[in-house]
């Protein structure tokens, strides 16, 4: 498992967050029943969260979101649990794995970069099942994710795309 980049807030998000590099393949155990996904924009050397076309500078000037899924997951050589980063192509072959009211608890999975940039799409492959996988707390899941993109209470209706796992 290669890490990416760390954490941004050691003491509210104790997880590396886990990109896949280019021609380096991650393989885990999703340990969350589903993906938190938000659209999002980069700027200023991070990933910010879109508020919505009205609000977002970004937006104004004519650029994209980009949407950013992220579950937690368990390396399979390290042993290491992190939040690992999906893209949207990544994000909705997963989408199609989940398995009720598992979720997608027990996905065993490798993930891997399409092209030679360190933000081109992900492709996800589906390697098994690990019923025996005990679920992370969903609502540590999500306030780790509020802390990620700095977000202080859900307020769906003022972030684009932000998906709240059920």
């Amino acid at each position: 498992m290669i890490l990416g980049n760390t954490a941004p807030h050691p003491e509210k998000v104790p997880y590396p967050i886990i990109r896949p590099r280019v021609h380096l393949q991650v393989t885990f155990t999703c340990l969350s029943r589903s993906i938190f996904g938000v659209d999002t924009h980069w700027g200023n050397g991070s990933t910010y969260v879109c508020v919505g076309p009205d609000e977002c500078h970004a937006c104004k000037k004519g650029q994209r979101p980009r949407y950013q899924g992220y579950v937690m997951g368990r390396g399979h050589s390290s042993g290491v649990v992190g939040i690992i980063h999906l893209t949207a192509s990544a994000a909705g072959s997963i989408y199609e794995l989940d398995a009720g009211e598992r979720g997608l608890v027990g996905v065993k999975l490798s993930i891997e970069r399409l092209g030679e940039k360190d933000n081109s799409e992900v492709e996800a492959h589906f390697l098994g099942w690990d019923a025996s996988t005990e679920e992370f707390p969903h609502e540590t899941f999500v306030k780790l994710m509020l802390a990620v993109f700095r977000v202080n209470k859900p307020a769906a209706t003022k972030i684009r795309g932000l998906e709240f796992p059920s």
